[in-house]
């Protein structure tokens, strides 16, 4: 088995929106993802939908998905862990904070986060 997973892109709505907008938002996503467009953007990506054909730039997503690769694991645990991540690691690459103080911090926010879950 591969030592690597599969993690499929998605749509994001934002949670602070109407329902109506969000609906919306949704509908003009969907309405965007047919076979025209993945036809037109065939090798930027590697799509999921009806229509697309696998080119150069898929082999190695593919012979990892052949290979019997796990998925991704999601769920509450890994959700507080990006969000960690994602708000702490900035001032790391931009050389505000060294890596000491960043992995403390995202430490200290992910268990902050965790524990307010009920995953700690």
């Amino acid at each position: 088995r591969p030592a690597s997973t599969l993690w499929w892109d998605g749509i994001v709505i934002a949670k602070n929106i109407s329902d109506v907008k969000a609906e919306a938002a949704f509908r003009v996503a969907m309405e965007g993802m047919d076979t025209e467009m993945v036809t037109a953007n065939n090798e930027d990506a590697v799509w999921l939908i009806t229509g697309y054909k696998p080119g150069a730039s898929a082999a190695g997503a593919a012979a990892t998905a052949e290979n019997g690769a796990a998925p991704y694991p999601s769920g509450s645990r890994m959700g507080v862990m990006h969000s960690a991540l994602g708000n702490g690691i900035a001032d790391f690459l931009t050389g505000a904070k060294d890596a000491a103080s960043t992995l403390a911090d995202i430490e200290a926010a992910y268990t902050s986060a965790a524990t307010e879950k009920g995953l700690m």
